[in-house]
């Protein structure tokens, strides 16, 4: 194991030949884990993690046709409509998956089939952050609550077929909430760390003032690792303790035609270790 610029851990190893015990918990404390270049199938990267999490499944115009598990994130059109894959080929803004649910996703994993040289996924480790704020600003946190909702055009400009697949999925797990207050600081359930939960872009009602500190203070450069995707690269990372976003795939703006870029994506939750 070797540490990454800023956060995150990368393992060198196979992952299918990988004890993974021991990457959960890299998960929980550093935020992002890496194995680069990969050689595994669509079927090898979902089971090699059915052990250690609960998946959720999904059937949309996106998912894998063998692996319900398997959101296809690509630029590629995929359908007899001609439609593009889940956040096909804009840019994601700073944000963690599914706010608005009560028990909202807490692991993500990526694998890359198909790269593209001008996009990259960029990572923030809040807890690092937390752990680093002055205590007054800590306390604050401590005490606050907010509400969370939901706004097109915030962390992504969805397109209405993107938008009504999310939403029939969060519907169907029976857990989605319109409108959601929660608090600003919870403790993490596998580490019982204390964590700033963060996904502002859905901040509805807050103190803005300490939301705006917030974002200057946690989106420094030395709590972000940014990923330049190759083929085989799979990543996982917490949706607690962190934040991610991503470039456009946007060749079009140096005056060549964009490449197709495809990554797998799952999101689940911990097992008990």
């Amino acid at each position: 194991m070797k540490y990454l610029d800023n956060i995150g851990v990368e393992f060198e190893e196979n992952i299918l030949k990988k004890d993974l015990t021991e990457v959960m918990k890299c998960i929980a404390n550093e935020e992002v884990v890496v194995f680069r270049e990969q050689d595994i199938t669509a079927k090898q990267f979902v089971d090699v993690l059915r052990p250690y999490v609960k998946y959720s499944n999904a059937n949309h115009w996106c998912t894998h046709p063998d692996h319900p598990e398997i959101f296809r994130v690509t630029n590629k059109k995929i359908d007899d409509e001609g439609r593009m894959g889940f956040f096909g080929d804009g840019e994601l803004d700073w944000h963690c998956n599914s706010p608005l649910n009560e028990k909202h996703e807490e692991i993500v994993a990526l694998y890359c089939v198909e790269p593209d040289e001008t996009c990259h996924t960029s990572f923030c480790n809040i807890r690092k952050a937390w752990n680093d704020l002055p205590e007054d600003i800590q306390e604050k946190c401590r005490k606050s609550s907010i509400v969370l909702r939901f706004k097109n055009n915030t962390i992504y400009d969805y397109k209405e077929y993107e938008l009504r697949g999310a939403l029939d999925s969060n519907e169907k797990r029976g857990n989605y909430i319109p409108k959601r207050i929660t608090k600003m600081v919870k403790n993490h359930p596998y580490t019982g760390e204390e964590y700033l939960y963060f996904p502002y872009a859905f901040y509805h009602k807050c103190d803005e003032d300490l939301v705006e500190y917030l974002k200057d203070f946690v989106l420094q450069d030395k709590y972000v690792y940014h990923h330049q995707w190759k083929k085989g690269d799979v990543l996982l990372f917490d949706q607690l303790i962190g934040l991610h976003r991503r470039t456009a795939i946007d060749l079009k703006s140096v005056g060549k035609p964009n490449k197709p870029r495809e990554l797998y994506r799952t999101v689940s939750w911990y097992n008990s270790w």
